[in-house]
């Protein structure tokens, strides 16, 4: 509820349907453009000072727990 009015959504808006994303991401495969897409990103993420070369990877999340 709270992205929703931080985002001026409706209540009951449906919101993002996610299976847009894995249409997309099949498109790029199947044009074989995946690599392309990928380094675009890391030369922007690189750009705007959120990459550096031989940096150590962070996660915030806690350690995953077996069920």
């Amino acid at each position: 509820m709270d992205w929703k009015f931080l985002s001026a959504m409706e209540l009951d808006d449906l919101g993002f349907d996610f299976t847009v994303l894995g249409d997309f991401r099949s498109r790029l495969i199947m044009h074989g453009l995946e690599e392309r897409v990928l380094e675009a990103m890391l030369a922007r993420l690189s750009e705007a000072g959120l990459l550096r070369a031989g940096g150590r990877q962070e996660s915030r999340r806690p350690p995953a727990t077996s069920a």
